[in-house]
């Protein structure tokens, strides 16, 4: 569950577990699987999502943050065909979702 507060509001969402077996496992906000499994409607080719190892650069010392994840993902282009931005209410559901997810690492930093 994502759970962030804002200006006294508190905004939760929870996350879907994994039926593994006989148990349910959750899923850190953190996995590298979260979004092809939350969404395979917009991921339908499992393209990975951010996790804490991707290199920003040739360099390799530093590394792509969240936001910067999310915000190469969002901006729209024409080629390759991308179905996350034809979503229309999904895709508002992962904007919001993916903003959660910011927050919520950001709190965890701290």
């Amino acid at each position: 569950m994502f759970t962030v507060h804002h200006n006294n509001v508190e905004f939760t969402r929870l996350q879907y577990p994994i039926k593994l077996e006989i148990y349910l496992e959750k899923v850190s906000h953190l996995n590298r699987n979260l979004e092809p499994m939350i969404y395979p409607l917009m991921f339908p080719n499992g393209e990975l999502g951010w996790h804490q190892s991707i290199p920003l650069g040739s360099s390799g010392n530093r590394r792509v943050t969240q936001a910067q994840f999310c915000r190469y993902r969002i901006a729209f282009r024409i080629d390759p065909f991308s179905p996350l931005h034809l979503g229309r209410k999904l895709f508002q559901q992962y904007i919001v979702d993916a903003w959660v997810r910011i927050e919520a690492n950001r709190v965890n930093y701290i």
